[in-house]
């Protein structure tokens, strides 16, 4: 009997430490000049990295843990501006939105600025047309009218329907056309999978953030996600235009589309420790204009590494103007390779990525936080 009671404490601490959440590693901080990785901590104007101090004019991006995943909330609001607000869709009237955002309670705000309403959490919100979207039946288009606690009107093309808002996963407003603005505003991810934008400024044990909307807010850094400050010096190349993206189509069960974007603030566990990630196919080039302000006055920064799974190996070369500025080839399972090249002048800056000596799937190259920054 004593033997089958250890056991059974055996069997229940296992358990319990199969089920634990996994520990959380290391943080990273991008900086003008380099990547930083250690214990980060939030002091008043700073960030300290391993007890080090980094100024905060010099911080591009902080993870303050790596591997936390977002909890998952019933609802969201994503908002044109780019904002997401996790937390429970309480009403729409007169063109005004409710919402239970976290501890911040009941916030009320302008529908014109919404682009989704989500009754039930996605982890994306591409691919998804305008109208009213559930888990059975095809999308309703139309206008949406109200939202109670049980049910919402849309006026369709059959006239005002009202519908109960168990089983609707969202509601997609019509895209305004695209204004490019300029990036004046940090940027903090919550744990939760919220993000926020306004003026963010380091403090003892975690983050201000003066929000437009919601006021003067204190974040604690257990709360923080990640935070990306606007920096006059860095341009993100995936803020570039695109002038183009050739592929030569491969086709097999294992390959995807040519090029994949991924972002933090998506949210994904799976996402690495950067603001974007940009998952490249082989045989494929990908085009971009090189701004005026950068061009011959700029050093493309970035990681490159292997995909996930790598069975082959892949070779990256960027050429600015027909140059050549940078070449390596990658073997599966390497770590990731740092790239810093000087731009030459020329107005169009080439991504391209193929096969090397060893072809296999999966295969291809992620560019994580691609950055022109200006010297």
């Amino acid at each position: 009997m004593q033997v089958k009671g250890s056991r059974s404490i055996l069997v229940a601490v296992v358990s319990a430490l199969l089920l634990a959440p996994a520990p959380l590693s290391a943080g990273v901080v991008r900086t003008l000049d380099a990547r930083l990785e250690g214990d980060v901590t939030f002091a008043d104007g700073r960030i300290e990295v391993n007890g080090k101090s980094v100024p905060w004019d010099a911080v591009l991006c902080v993870f303050p843990h790596v591997g936390a995943a977002p909890r998952t909330f019933s609802g969201a609001v994503r908002f044109v501006s780019g904002e997401i607000w996790r937390g429970d869709i309480l009403g729409l009237s007169a063109g005004k939105l409710s919402v239970r955002f976290g501890r911040l309670g009941r916030r009320e705000v302008d529908a014109k600025g919404v682009a989704n309403v989500e009754f039930s959490w996605a982890p994306s919100a591409g691919g998804w047309s305008a109208g009213l979207h559930r888990e059975q039946g095809e999308p309703v288009p139309g206008t949406l009218l109200w939202i109670d606690e049980t049910r919402l009107a849309i006026d369709s093309p059959l006239g005002v329907l009202t519908l109960p808002r168990q089983g609707v996963i969202r509601y997609c407003f019509p895209s305004p056309p695209y204004v490019p603005q300029p990036r004046v505003f940090d940027e903090v991810g919550l744990a939760d999978g919220s993000v926020l934008r306004g003026k963010a400024r380091p403090v003892a044990g975690g983050v201000q953030l003066e929000h437009p909307v919601l006021g003067s807010l204190n974040i604690k850094a257990r709360q923080v996600r990640f935070i990306a400050q606007h920096s006059g010096r860095a341009i993100a190349l995936t803020s570039c235009p695109q002038r183009s993206i050739e592929a030569q189509g491969l086709v097999t069960a294992r390959t995807a589309r040519p090029v994949e974007y991924g972002t933090a603030a998506e949210g994904s566990p799976r996402m690495p420790a950067c603001l974007v990630a940009m998952r490249v196919q082989p045989k494929t080039v990908v085009r971009y204009t090189v701004p005026p302000e950068a061009a011959g006055k700029s050093v493309l920064v970035a990681r490159v590494v292997p995909v996930e799974g790598s069975r082959g190996e892949v070779r990256v070369r960027v050429m600015v103007g027909g140059k050549r500025i940078f070449e390596e080839e990658l073997a599966p399972g390497s770590g990731p390779l740092p790239v810093r090249a000087p731009l030459p002048q020329g107005d169009e800056l080439a991504l391209e990525v193929d096969f090397g000596r060893r072809i296999g799937f999966p295969c291809g190259a992620v560019f994580e936080d691609p950055l022109l920054i200006r010297r």
